[in-house]
């Protein structure tokens, strides 16, 4: 599936640890059974271990950073609308999971938003979308923590905070690209599409089929400059950005 994710990391409550009862359903009290919801366990060999528990209380927080966005973002670029209509279409799934290392006694705990990357086709939306989640969880962490996850038994260290230093720049209605550098090219020379950006595969795909590679490679050309300064131009880290030049691309 491909993607990319978001993590909150920090430390469970034991009591969260231990198996919580199921409310019993009629065909439970007919056999007279109690279900219990507890993490799946791997074992990883070595004294390692990687939990998934279950998450059902955490998936407040997909709904939480849509309104968010709503929030933040009232008059969205095409660029924007193009991500916001991925994630409209159940990419995004929350976890809480642990993994314990061999020399550590006590598991790391983390809190996992997750965006597809809907079978490789749109890897870079993924990654825009956990770019926005890192920007959601660093402008609410303080109210996240007193609404949410407090009350879950998840206590956030915010001293860890991921910081992804990515680089994003509006490109109409192909959503954004995201800027590479000028010496991350294709290796093969033959290439012809854009060597410093990379888009959503979707996207090229559909200007190689129609042999228009080159209009991509006019990114590099006019705007590869303007991000060697290593600001992200997304519109939530540079609202005031004019992207009227960029909002003709579309696709061929």
């Amino acid at each position: 599936m491909g993607g990319t994710a978001f993590l909150i990391r920090g430390m469970l409550a034991e009591h969260r640890l231990e198996p919580r009862p199921i409310k019993r359903t009629l065909m439970d009290r007919i056999v007279g059974r109690q279900r219990f919801e507890k993490p799946t366990v791997i074992d990883l060999g070595g004294g390692r271990r990687y939990m998934d528990f279950p998450a059902g209380g955490y998936q407040i927080l997909a709904t939480d950073f849509r309104e968010y966005l709503s929030r933040r973002i009232t008059d969205p670029w095409p660029a924007t609308r193009a991500v916001l209509r991925y994630m409209n279409d159940k990419v995004m799934s929350v976890y809480l999971r642990g993994e314990q290392a061999h020399d550590r006694t006590a598991p790391e705990f983390y809190v996992q938003l997750s965006f597809s990357g809907c079978s490789g086709t749109a890897e870079i939306s993924a990654e825009v979308a956990s770019h926005w989640a890192e920007i959601y969880y660093r402008e609410e962490h303080e109210r996240l923590k007193k609404d949410y996850l407090y009350h879950l038994g998840f206590a956030p260290d915010d001293s860890k905070i991921q910081s992804s230093h990515v680089q994003f720049l509006p490109v109409g209605e192909l959503g954004y690209a995201r800027y590479m550098g000028e010496n991350a090219g294709e290796a093969d020379p033959s290439w012809e599409g854009s060597r410093q950006f990379e888009l959503d595969a979707a996207s090229v795909d559909a200007f190689y089929e129609r042999g228009s590679l080159s209009l991509l490679r006019d990114l590099d050309t006019r705007f590869g400059p303007v991000m060697a300064d290593g600001e992200c131009r997304c519109q939530l880290c540079m609202p005031g950005f004019d992207h009227t030049e960029l909002d003709s691309f579309r696709l061929p």
